[in-house]
């Protein structure tokens, strides 16, 4: 999943947490630190968790009302999104 756009960071990080090793602790606190506005103990500020959820609700609710608008405007750009998915 690493070289894939998308969430394959957060599944290494998830699946490194699980094991019972020492070097994978210690990865994991490398790779934490490396995260700027992350603690090496791993908690994520209650303000950083509100602007991830105010961010989904936001572009949920922008993809429900205008998602026909947005593929019109898609297809304006790059041509007919039909052609180019399938």
């Amino acid at each position: 999943m690493l070289p894939l756009p998308g969430p394959g960071w957060l599944v290494i990080i998830l699946g490194l947490t699980m094991l019972p090793f020492r070097w994978a602790d210690r990865t994991v606190t490398l790779i934490r630190r490396r995260i700027p506005g992350v603690p090496e103990e791993g908690s994520i500020p209650t303000r950083t968790w509100v602007v991830m959820g105010t961010l989904v609700v936001a572009f949920g609710v922008v993809s429900i009302v205008w998602g026909d608008d947005l593929r019109g405007f898609a297809a304006a750009l790059w041509g007919d999104p039909d052609k180019l998915l399938g």
